[in-house]
């Protein structure tokens, strides 16, 4: 079903069309750099492929200002994601001024955190605002659905400390690090958490539009979620590398996220005829 909206969305929407034709470029070039005769092409392909979160977030932002529907929970929604692929790019690009411009290595925490952590509260904002507009908050009401909702969340929680904060030691004498070491895998839990609960509910949706567009953002959650994931994983075990399968992570996230973002304007257009 999700692979059958892409290739439709990408048949019908010349936005779509850009996207996927940004990512196979990326894509193949992560594949086989020797092809692409450019100087330090691992570098260049690591600082480049953000341009599919900054098409995506350029777009989504251009849908909501020219969307005049009723349900404005649901643009709020699109333009929490929007601001999160934006915010990813920046600290993509910050990323890139440390390592191409200032040649040192990134320091932690740093400017890019401004990016990447930012985009945490607005993907939870996202998702929380797609829960409301598509009703299925109005079905989470008797106690074993709101004991459902909260063992999901419980058991991203309790995944996270064990893989990213078991025997970690506070240290206040660094706050600004002990923010960011608790900050990213619990945030980065709490959207993951409440997009499965999007999912679970979602069998609710009578719409197929709404339906699709529902498991849409979900995936591109998930898959932004296990980007994350492994590179804290990597990062904490010094085993990160530029150009390696992290950054083609991040790549099918920022590309399926904005896939969603223009599935929902293909939607608009539907229910507008």
């Amino acid at each position: 079903m999700i692979l059958y909206t892409i290739i439709a969305l990408i048949k019908k929407d010349r936005s779509a069309r850009v996207a996927f034709g940004l990512f196979m470029i990326f894509f193949i070039w992560w594949l086989f750099p020797p092809f692409f005769t450019i100087p330090r092409s691992e570098m260049v392909w690591g600082v480049f492929y953000q341009l599919v979160a900054l098409f995506g977030g350029v777009c989504g932002l251009n849908i909501v200002y020219s969307w005049k529907g009723e349900n404005h929970l649901l643009r709020r929604a699109v333009f929490a994601f929007s601001v999160g692929l934006l915010l990813q790019n920046l600290g993509q690009t910050l990323f890139s001024v440390y390592i191409i411009v200032w040649h040192i290595p990134v320091p932690y925490p740093s400017l890019p955190d401004i990016g990447y952590f930012g985009s945490i509260p607005f993907y939870i904002y996202g998702v929380m605002q797609l829960m409301r507009g598509s009703g299925i908050v109005d079905v989470m009401k008797t106690p074993v659905e709101k004991f459902q909702m909260g063992t999901v969340l419980l058991v991203m929680y309790v995944l996270s400390y064990r893989f990213f904060l078991h025997g970690y030691h506070i240290d206040l004498a660094h706050p600004f690090k002990l923010f960011f070491d608790l900050g990213y895998p619990l945030g980065q839990a709490t959207y993951v958490g409440l997009a499965l609960i999007l999912w679970i509910f979602s069998k609710n949706i009578k719409d197929s539009a709404v339906f699709a567009q529902l498991q849409l953002f979900l995936v591109a959650l998930v898959v932004q979620y296990f980007a994350d994931f492994n590179f804290l994983f990597q990062v904490n075990r010094g085993a990160w590398i530029a150009h390696g399968f992290g950054d083609m992570l991040y790549l099918s996230a920022y590309f399926l996220m904005c896939i969603a973002i223009l599935h929902f304007d293909r939607i608009v257009e539907i229910k507008n005829k």
